[in-house]
């Protein structure tokens, strides 16, 4: 399968990388496609794979008395895992689900880590 390349990629967390930054993550970028009303990231549950959207769209929830309440929505704009990942947490305690199917690039979280510990610039991208 070609790795993707930057200038072709819908991402804008991606494209506003530094070329040097990006080119540690196609290697162990995977094309997926999300379908609606998919968990991506459970409550809880580790964080094993963080995913760049191309298209469609990921609600971030948390649930009060028995209601599910969005927080956050994450689009082409952004990265979902991103905040756990990146403050080395482990766990998140939302739930992120699909509310609109899409596709884009799932990534490990060792290899995310490795690149951000390789690049300090990668990770106040991440953290802005």
């Amino acid at each position: 399968m070609p790795q993707p390349r930057q200038s072709t990629l819908r991402n804008r967390l991606l494209r506003a990388m530094a070329p040097e930054d990006f080119a540690r993550l196609p290697p162990h970028l995977e094309p997926i496609t999300r379908q609606l009303r998919e968990v991506v990231i459970a409550a809880d549950a580790p964080v094993d794979e963080l995913f760049f959207l191309e298209t469609g769209m990921v609600s971030v929830s948390t649930a009060h008395d028995g209601r599910r309440i969005e927080i956050g929505l994450v689009g082409p704009e952004g990265l979902v895992g991103a905040v756990p990942v990146a403050l080395d947490g482990v766990t998140t305690p939302h739930v992120d689900f699909v509310p609109l199917s899409g596709e884009g690039l799932n990534i490990g979280r060792e290899a995310f880590c490795a690149a951000l510990r390789d690049s300090p610039r990668l990770r106040r991208l991440l953290l802005r």
